[in-house]
């Protein structure tokens, strides 16, 4: 919390109403669909597509940046539905979807998750209290809460069940993603792609 203010400070009501949505959020979670839902994204012969709505797309895109560094055969699906057709003839029975829909929930995202299941993917929502529509074909769904006092919704605890799941995922793979960790690394200093710490 941020000192030398009151606790009527927003920095200090927005963080009560942050952890407040974080420990709600984790408090629900059943354990052994999240377990379930890590041990699908940490199967090699599955491949992980993800994709969100206007606000959600930047947390399947954070999502799949890190997943590509554990495990091959991951993909970012583009809002835009002009991609979907190559995305989805190359999702097979038995793939994972990862869509994330919060208030106001997105008829881009719905149709997608219906498409993605008639192609028997395996859908995992993360969505809020309210629930998306789309959780008519989720085989997994995970609620977060949302609310702060602000005008938009916060992405927080969403953010650190993002970040859980992926660690669960490594915990599953790490004698592959080490090896795949280590190669990245020498690539990326092959290529320079990183500034030197002085």
């Amino acid at each position: 919390w941020a000192g030398g203010v009151p606790d009527t400070h927003i920095l200090n009501r927005f963080a009560d109403a942050v952890l407040g949505n974080l420990h709600a959020t984790l408090a629900q979670i059943d354990h052994a669909e999240f377990d379930a839902t890590a041990a699908l994204m940490a199967d090699p012969a599955r491949k992980v597509y993800a994709t969100g709505g206007r606000i959600t797309h930047a947390m399947a895109e954070y999502f799949v940046t890190h997943m590509k560094v554990i495990r091959p055969g991951v993909s970012l699906i583009s809002e835009m539905s002009n991609a979907w057709p190559p995305a989805l003839i190359e999702m097979a029975p038995g793939d994972v979807f990862l869509a994330f829909d919060i208030r106001r929930y997105e008829n881009n995202v719905l149709q997608l998750v219906e498409m993605a299941a008639e192609q028997g993917a395996e859908v995992v929502l993360i969505t809020d209290p309210w629930v998306s529509p789309a959780a008519a074909y989720a085989r997994y769904r995970f609620s977060a809460q949302i609310e702060v006092p602000s005008a938009w919704d916060s992405t927080v605890a969403i953010q650190v069940l993002v970040e859980t799941l992926m660690a669960a995922i490594q915990s599953l793979t790490w004698q592959a993603t080490e090896a795949r960790m280590k190669r990245l690394e020498e690539l990326y200093a092959r290529a320079r792609f990183f500034r030197r710490a002085k």
